[in-house]
C-alpha cells in the first residue's frame, strides 16, 4: 500500500475512533503514534495542483461537541513546555487540556479527510502535512508525553 493510501486510512481509523463514545489511554496512544509513525513517510509530499477546491471544515460548534465527547478519558489537564530544545529559556510551564488535543487533532485529520473522501489524495495528504506542523503535531506530541507520563506513573 502507497504511504498516501496507508495515511489516510490511519486517519479515517482515528476519526472513527474519536467519534466513538468511548475512548481509552491505550487506544488514544496507539492511533498518536500510528499516525506521527505516518508522517515520516508522507512529509515530503506537496499539493500542487488546483487550489480553488473548498472541502468542509469543522467550525466552533462541531469543535465544542467533539471536546465533550473525549470527557470519558481518565484526565485532562497536564503540564506542558513548549519549546523542549530551548534550554535557555525561561518560560514556566503552562497547563495543556488533553481533551482540546483530541479535538484539535480530529478537528484537522477529518478537513483533510473530506478531501481525501473525494478522491483528491494528494491534497488531503498535504493539508494533513501542513496542519501536523502547524498545529495538530503540537497537540498530538504533547498529548502523547502526558499519556505516556500517566501509563508510568505510580501513584
Amino acid at each position: 500500500m502507497d504511504p498516501s493510501t496507508k495515511f489516510g486510512k490511519t486517519v479515517e481509523r482515528f476519526c472513527l475512533w474519536a467519534e466513538g463514545d468511548h475512548h481509552t489511554l491505550a487506544d488514544a496512544r496507539r492511533n498518536l503514534l500510528d499516525l506521527m509513525a505516518l508522517i515520516a513517510e508522507v512529509k515530503h509530499l506537496r499539493y500542487s495542483g488546483d487550489t480553488e477546491l473548498e472541502f468542509p471544515r469543522r467550525g466552533h460548534p462541531a469543535w465544542v461537541e467533539d471536546l465533550a465527547r473525549f470527557g470519558d478519558l481518565p484526565f485532562k489537564y497536564y503540564r506542558v513546555v513548549f519549546d523542549p530544545l530551548d534550554l535557555d529559556s525561561t518560560d514556566e510551564p503552562v497547563t495543556g487540556d488533553l481533551h482540546a488535543d483530541f479535538a484539535d487533532i480530529y478537528a484537522d485529520l477529518w478537513e483533510g479527510l473530506q478531501a481525501y473522501q473525494s478522491g483528491h489524495i494528494d491534497e488531503a495528504v498535504a493539508t494533513w502535512v501542513d496542519s501536523y506542523v502547524i498545529h495538530w503535531g503540537y497537540h498530538a506530541r504533547s498529548a502523547l508525553l502526558a499519556i505516556d507520563a500517566q501509563f508510568v506513573s505510580y501513584r
